[in-house]
Formats: structure tokens, C-alpha cells, sequence
């Protein structure tokens, strides 16, 4: 039946993966992913995608504990990539740094980070805008108070929805492209 097939695939990749001793990789991928809602921290080769170490929990400890189970050679890792996690860094400093390698950010992470800066910087800008707006349509209902006349206050009303309109296509233009 299918779930015998299952278990015994199961247990044999159990059995085979507890003793296998994959060759150590210069450029180390390590990465968190979630099954099934449970935490992993997978380490790959990072040049073939190679799986080298699956780690149940996300803790240094764990980590650093499978890595040498693997017989993973730290001497021989010049490049660690992975995200900006605090057990990543920890497992980088704590295994990696001591004997040279550097520690990349993956590129997804970097663009994550980048487009998060650049929407805050946006967003405030035209928030600025938009309060500026606003005081300046009070001030052509009051028409007495604030600009020298009433075409100098429209002109900067216009320029004020005109940059608005410029930031969001912006916005929208650098968001999509990588």
C-alpha cells in the first residue's frame, strides 16, 4: 500500500541521511523555513543548492550542533550567505568568522530591506505633501491669511498635487522592478 511504501521510504532516507557525511561547501546557504508550521533552518551548498544540513528549531545551538555532526570543515567555508536573522549571524560569528569566511546577505533580503527604506522615505514625502495641501486649501477658503495672493496659493497648490502624483508613479515604477 501506498503508506507502507511511505514508512519504508521514510526510514531508509532516515537511516541514510543519519550517516552521510556531505563534502564541505565554500559558499554556505543558510536559510529558515517553515513545514507544516514548524521552524527548519536548512544549510546548503550555496553554488550546486545542494541540501547539507535540516535542522528542527532555529537556535544557534542547534545549528552549530548539526554542522559539526555533519563533519561540516569550518576552515573551508569562505562565504556564509543567508538573511539577517539573529541565529544566522550567531552561527557566522561563532563557527565562521574566526577562520576568514564573510557573511553575505541573500540578494531577496537585501531588496526586501531596500524597498521598505525607500516606501518610508515615499511614504513621509508625500505625507509632507499632503499636509502642505491641505494648509493651502484652508488658506484659499479663508483667501485673507497666508500666501500674497490668491494665484500664488493655486500655483502651489497645483505644484503640491503635480509632485503627489509624480512620488506615487514613483513609487509604483520602483517597487516593481528589481
Amino acid at each position: 500500500s501506498r503508506t507502507n511504501v511511505r514508512l519504508i521510504a521514510a526510514a531508509l532516507a532516515s537511516r541514510l541521511y543519519k550517516d552521510h557525511r556531505f563534502p564541505t561547501p565554500e559558499v554556505l546557504a543558510i536559510d529558515d523555513l517553515r513545514i507544516r508550521k514548524k521552524l527548519f533552518t536548512v544549510a546548503t551548498d550555496g553554488r550546486t543548492g545542494r541540501a547539507v544540513a535540516l535542522v528542527e528549531g532555529g537556535s544557534e545551538k542547534a545549528i552549530n550542533k548539526e554542522l559539526y555532526r555533519r563533519q561540516i570543515d569550518p576552515t573551508k567555508v569562505k562565504i556564509v550567505v543567508s538573511d539577517m536573522g539573529g541565529s544566522n549571524i550567531a552561527v557566522f560569528n561563532s563557527m565562521f568568522k574566526k577562520h576568514g569566511a564573510i557573511h553575505v546577505a541573500d540578494k531577496w533580503h537585501v531588496l526586501k530591506g531596500v524597498q521598505e527604506a525607500l516606501s518610508l522615505v515615499i511614504n513621509k514625502r508625500i505625507d509632507h505633501l499632503r499636509r502642505r495641501r491641505s494648509w493651502c486649501e484652508k488658506i484659499l477658503k479663508k483667501r485673507g491669511k497666508g500666501p500674497a495672493s490668491l494665484a500664488a496659493a493655486k500655483t502651489y497648490l497645483h505644484a503640491c498635487r503635480h509632485r503627489i502624483d509624480q512620488l506615487k508613479g514613483a513609487k509604483m515604477d520602483l517597487m516593481g522592478e528589481r
